[in-house]
């Protein structure tokens, strides 16, 4: 759809947009031509409903209708601005003036409108070859009459901007994204935000007794290694953390227990769990900004097949005293969790843990901490 979105105050708007509830007119300060248009035969205000206007001398203005204000809600506002964002990528426009007015959470509006124009101008192209036609894309440039709705229209821009990271990375394939290159992209986040990074691997790995991280990816000559993230907020360094967890299997094979032909395509989003926790720092570290420390521990590995793969029937110490029998080497993914589990608990004394879309772990930080599990 397109290339950016980006809020500003265009200086010559090719579309003006404003809001209207069903049953009840635009205000009679519009131009007669808006007037008209919002009395069309058809034109009843409904959720998503779109009549536009073309005032001579003026930008075309877009009448989106609202539904019934008793019922407007944000869920229902996100329909809406899923509409009015389709409507716009369609007519190809490049600056659009908002001036929804009369919301009763018009921060909480300008959110899911942001969220919805960041989501749906996502496009996952960069390993687009040249068998297709490429997509046009323009760059969408946003403004606002009303401070808090642009507030939040900047603040649900930089949250779909964490979830497309995450959507970014679940995509790109194997052979990019190996265990190496997800620590590495754990590294450039933890750079750009001031977040702290470390990553095991290696010797390492054998010395805090990842055990089961280091079966289920010792086949692959892509090395498994657990990534950490940090998020410390000023002055709260001793406070309890919450510890986020995601499974970062960025290929499955199955191992020797081998999947067959049609369960191994697609097996790059086995990283989604991790993806998913990168997605939620980015989040955390720019936007919700918690006044508590909040921790991600990446198991990274890829399940292949050699020689040197684990097997059923192989038994596994973890660092904890506690012995695992494989019975299903495709079973990966609660034994490189377990070892994270192990390694967080053992670390991290006093903690809370979060699993879930990282859509859920922000709702849980924005309420601040929740025992889920």
């Amino acid at each position: 759809m397109f290339r950016s979105v980006n809020l500003s105050n265009p200086v010559h708007p090719e579309a003006v947009v404003i809001g209207c509830y069903e049953g009840s007119d635009v205000s009679a300060a519009e131009a007669p031509e808006v007037q008209e248009a919002v009395r069309r035969p058809g034109f009843q205000a409904k959720v998503g409903e779109i009549v536009e206007a073309y005032p001579s001398g003026s930008p075309r203005i877009i009448v989106l209708g609202l539904g019934t204000k008793e019922s407007l809600s944000s869920d229902i506002f996100r329909k809406v601005s899923g509409c009015l964002i389709r409507h716009i990528d369609k007519e190809k426009l490049e600056r659009v003036d908002l001036r929804i007015s009369s919301l009763r959470d018009p921060a909480m509006m300008g959110r899911c409108f942001g969220e919805a124009a960041g989501l749906l101008g996502w496009n996952c192209s960069t390993y687009r070859g040249t068998g297709t036609d490429p997509e046009e894309q323009i760059d969408l440039e946003l403004g606002g009459n009303d401070e808090e709705f642009a507030e939040g229209i900047q603040r649900g821009l930089s949250l779909a901007s964490a979830s497309n990271l995450a959507r970014e990375l679940v995509f790109t394939p194997p052979e990019v994204a190996t265990p190496a290159y997800m620590a590495k992209q754990a590294e450039m986040l933890a750079n750009a935000t001031g977040m702290e990074c470390r990553v095991i691997e290696g010797d390492e790995l054998a010395k805090e007794k990842l055990n089961g991280l280091r079966a289920v990816g010792r086949a692959s000559d892509n090395k498994p290694c657990l990534i950490r993230l940090k998020y410390t907020p000023e002055g709260g360094s001793d406070l309890r953390p919450v510890v986020l967890i995601g499974k970062t299997i960025t290929y499955d094979t199955g191992g020797l227990s081998l999947k067959g032909k049609t369960g191994m395509p697609g097996m790059k989003v086995d990283k989604g769990g991790g993806c998913a926790v990168l997605g939620a720092m980015k989040a955390i570290a720019e936007v919700i900004k918690p006044d508590f420390p909040v921790i991600a521990l990446l198991p990274a590995a890829e399940n292949f097949v050699s020689s040197n793969s684990y097997r059923p029937d192989d038994v596994i110490e973890y660092r904890n005293g506690v012995t695992v029998e494989v019975t299903n080497t495709d079973a990966e993914g609660r034994l490189v969790l377990a070892d994270a589990l192990c390694w967080g608990r053992s670390s991290h004394s006093d903690w809370w843990c979060c699993h879930g879309s990282w859509q859920r772990v922000c709702w849980l930080l924005h309420r601040k901490r929740h025992a889920c599990c």
